[in-house]
């Protein structure tokens, strides 16, 4: 890691307290979210849609940060507990003839469109 020291022009009419500018260079493109990278996590909740919504951000996310070794114990274990969460709240929307539909058992009938996006999903 290298630290620099940089002049920069602040405008007169800059907001006062907002003249510190901080700039990243990574060859990684995720690195300067990392810092706040559980803010991507949501709990997944809502009809079948919007739990799918809030669960695959942290399934691609997670799948990403291991593979190039970015992962660390503890988000490791927050995005787990998330994506059990987010399963179990799916399994919700499943009926007995193996679709999903976005209310579960109260619809009239699966949806195509649910059920594969949700086999899409849960396959990793």
């Amino acid at each position: 890691e290298t630290e620099l020291n940089i002049t920069v022009d602040i405008p007169k009419n800059a907001v006062p307290d907002s003249s510190k500018v901080f700039v990243a260079a990574v060859p990684d493109p995720v690195g300067p979210a990392i810092n706040n990278i559980q803010n991507l996590f949501n709990l997944p909740l809502g009809s079948g849609e919007p739990n799918l919504v809030n669960l695959l951000p942290t399934m691609i996310t997670m799948d990403y940060l291991e593979r190039v070794g970015r992962s660390t114990p503890d988000l490791s274990r927050r995005s787990r507990h998330i994506m059990e969460l987010g399963y179990q709240n799916q399994l919700a929307f499943l009926r007995d003839d193996g679709s999903f539909s976005p209310f579960g058992r109260t619809d009239g009938f699966g949806s195509v469109w649910l059920t594969s996006q949700t086999a899409g999903v849960l396959q990793g």
